[in-house]
């Protein structure tokens, strides 16, 4: 009976003859992602000169309903009886087949209400669920739907500026994506002029041949930002061939934009015997020992404390030409300074790490 109540008052109003009116207002829409819901709240302001009291109204929005739904009541403005007498219940109200929201408010018996600030101020708050994360929620007003009457029964809805949430805009503005080869090691550079609501980027890789991309990491975004912004990522100890990369980009309403490398990443077979200098260095308890080597061979590397003594044999194995990893885990060792030796046919190196704790 509530809402039909308000229903009437409304249609009645609207079919009052039309007369020329000089109250102004901007009705705007904030929305904030908090995971599994949205919250969406909805505010008025006076923009003109000549003041007006807030009457019957229905601010109603459309939303996207296969990306949120089940719309209630989690907030209420100063048009509400628990703040004022002149008014009725605020309520949160469907339509359109559930793919609108309004919230209604509707003047006490007799009353012509209070004025609308010249100050945006709350009219109410509506929880969302949210169904399908990767869908934007498209949050607009629904102007067709939407009336607002001042508290002496005039129609002012045609002179509400009505401005919709920022949905399909996605917040990033890349400036640049590269990346650099080292051994078997990608590093990915890239910058952002600006940044709105930017959650972060997922670092994706997939082998040129393949179709599936696979994530290799996360590094969270600046959320809001003008100014330029520098991200690096390094994507470690790849195996010879050939790579694309990219970069999913997500806000925190769960709005998704990709970004592709421009060329293709190449990881050759390597030209010469090196054993790289471990990382970290000092560390602690692991660390990781990369090496290449240039044709099929026996391999050992070896782990020996400062005086020369064999601590540890890590590797004594027959492996193909190209780069190798081995990760060491000292949790068993002191502190102090270690050597590791790499043989491999002829070729021999050795270099020293610090253990740290």
């Amino acid at each position: 009976m509530r809402i039909v109540k308000i229903l009437i008052a409304l249609i009645f109003f609207q079919m009052l003859p039309r007369e020329t009116i000089s109250q102004t207002g901007e009705l705007t829409i904030l929305q904030t992602n908090n995971g599994s819901t949205i919250d969406v709240s909805l505010y008025i302001k006076r923009t003109g000169a000549d003041e007006w009291n807030m009457g019957y109204a229905s601010f109603v929005v459309n939303y996207n309903f296969s990306a949120m739904n089940s719309p209630v009541e989690i907030g209420e403005g100063i048009w509400d009886n628990d703040v004022n007498p002149f008014y009725d219940d605020q309520i949160v109200a469907e339509y359109n087949g559930n793919r609108s929201a309004s919230i209604e408010i509707g003047l006490a018996g007799g009353s012509q209400g209070i004025a609308v600030p010249a100050d945006s101020v709350l009219i109410g708050k509506m929880r969302f669920t949210i169904t399908n994360p990767v869908l934007t929620h498209n949050l607009g007003w629904n102007t067709i739907y939407s009336a607002v009457i001042d508290g002496t029964g005039k129609n002012v809805t045609a002179n509400m500026t009505f401005v919709d949430a920022s949905n399909g805009l996605l917040p990033v503005e890349l400036a640049s994506f590269i990346s650099n080869v080292s051994a078997n090691n990608v590093y990915l550079k890239w910058t952002t002029v600006s940044e709105i609501n930017n959650a972060g980027f997922e670092i994706q890789r997939k082998d040129l041949l393949s179709s599936e991309w696979q994530s290799k990491g996360f590094l969270s975004g600046s959320v809001n930002s003008n100014e330029l912004k520098i991200y690096e990522f390094i994507d470690r100890g790849l195996n010879p061939g050939s790579y694309q990369y990219r970069l999913k980009q997500s806000d925190i309403n769960g709005n998704i934009e990709f970004f592709e490398l421009d060329e293709v990443v190449s990881i050759l077979n390597p030209e010469q015997f090196t054993l790289y200098q471990n990382f970290p260095n000092p560390f602690n308890p692991s660390t990781l020992i990369t090496y290449k080597i240039t044709e099929p061979a026996r391999v050992k590397l070896t782990l020996y404390d400062a005086l020369g003594k064999v601590v540890r044999q890590l590797v004594n194995d027959d492996l193909d030409a190209g780069y190798h990893q081995f990760e060491l885990d000292a949790s068993g060792l002191g502190s102090g300074v270690y050597f590791y030796k790499l043989e491999s046919g002829s070729n021999v190196d050795m270099k020293s790490m610090m253990l740290l704790k």
